[in-house]
């Protein structure tokens, strides 16, 4: 079950380093109290993605926040 005020943004940026509006973002949430910034691109650099993994991410937060470049991300 969720906590109360728990905040997952699912990242997905293929070249975040020429983001500046993305650096910023991810500069203002990492570290803030209940907040779980989630880099898909870093976390699954060969897009082998854990499910199960994911599954607890999200059923750990009471709010998903899908932040990504241009398109929707794939969703296996």
């Amino acid at each position: 079950m969720p906590t109360a005020r728990a905040i997952l943004p699912l990242f997905a940026h293929p070249a975040v380093e020429k983001s500046r509006v993305h650096a910023r973002l991810i500069e203002a949430v990492q570290g803030l109290p209940g907040v779980t910034f989630h880099d898909l691109y870093e976390a699954y650099p060969e897009f082998d993605i854990d499910v199960d993994r994911e599954q607890r991410l999200i059923d750990a937060h009471s709010t998903i926040l899908l932040q990504h470049w241009y398109s929707t991300p794939a969703w296996g």
